[in-house]
């Protein structure tokens, strides 16, 4: 298996494109924060990647905001959330 600390070391981007991507006014502060930030999207959206990206999710300062940016979310691995996960939340939620 593929550990967390290997995909974020392989797949970082170069300091200053990071920086830029991470550091624009349509992006929420929290994301500077993210235990995430530059690791690459596929980590979190290709299945065989969920236990990876759930590990790094957990070490994550800023899980909780993420958990609730990604309430709406159907795909990928939000706050260590699978989509199954956020759709079991989001029915236990539902008004009746």
């Amino acid at each position: 298996m593929i550990s967390a600390d290997h995909l974020r070391a392989e797949s970082l981007y170069e300091d200053s494109a990071r920086d830029a991507v991470f550091h624009t006014p349509e992006r929420p502060a929290w994301h500077a924060m993210a235990a995430c930030r530059g690791v690459g999207a596929n980590v979190f959206f290709e299945a065989s990647n969920y236990s990876a990206a759930r590990e790094l999710c957990k070490r994550c300062p800023v899980a909780r905001d993420c958990q609730t940016a990604a309430r709406s979310e159907i795909f990928g691995v939000w706050a260590a959330e699978s989509p199954r996960q956020r759709r079991s939340r989001r029915r236990a939620s539902a008004p009746l």
